[in-house]
């Protein structure tokens, strides 16, 4: 999926914005490696969304995690993924495709993260974000002090410009053959920038209005 992100990330011209997180697959460690220095290589910073790659279905296949420190990757095994993470203001866009239809709905994601932080936050993608990963959640390192976040979640952001969308969802319908796919935006908050970090075969359609309508519209034509 990440090798999708990225083909559909290199094709879009820049004046779109639109960038997918960096990110390295490892399947192991050689000798004398580290994930530490296998993310310096790649341009990677910590914190990182690290998530171990497993059969599709599998207990493992849904744990993730936050981490922001090197010692904390003893909570996954390899082969792993390992990607940047963004701060985008709590706030995921949900685009839903069928055919050249498009609708966006918007979605409750993780906080922005504070520069402080240090304790690893693991989550089962399957299940609601636990309560310190939601917006509004200020951790102890950072209750004591006066520091405040790094980039303050922001309630007015806007949708992604519908131009840009339809440009993404045409070079994934390329790429895949598909008609029926979803993908997920979110926008940096410091830089405003888009960036695809999900796109899903055959989604749920759940908050698109007269989905049924617009599905059946699609199968005749």
């Amino acid at each position: 999926m990440s090798k999708l992100l990225q083909m559909v990330n290199d094709a879009m011209p820049e004046e779109k914005d639109v960038r997918c997180p960096k990110f390295v697959i490892v399947q192991s460690l050689g000798e004398g490696e580290s994930y530490l220095s296998i993310m310096r290589k790649s341009g990677i910073n910590f914190p990182v969304i690290c998530k171990t790659i497993q059969a599709c279905g599998s207990k493992q296949s849904h744990v993730m995690g936050i981490i922001f420190k090197e010692e904390d990757f003893a909570h996954f095994q390899a082969p792993l993924l390992i990607q940047e993470y963004l701060n985008h203001d709590a706030m995921i866009f949900k685009i839903f495709v069928i055919g050249d239809f498009i609708d966006v709905v918007r979605r409750k994601s993780i906080r922005n993260l504070f520069e402080s932080e240090t304790e690893p936050l693991l989550f089962d993608s399957q299940k609601p974000f636990p309560p310190n990963m939601l917006d509004g959640f200020v951790p102890s390192s950072e209750s004591s002090s006066h520091a405040g976040p790094s980039v303050p979640s922001s309630p007015t952001t806007e949708d992604p410009p519908t131009d840009t969308l339809r440009q993404i969802a045409r070079e994934i319908r390329r790429s895949l053959g598909l008609t029926l796919f979803g993908f997920d935006v979110i926008t940096e908050s410091k830089t405003r920038t888009h960036a695809i970090v999900d796109v899903n075969y055959f989604p749920g359609y759940s908050g698109v209005a007269d989905f049924h309508s617009v599905l059946l519209k699609h199968i005749l034509d």
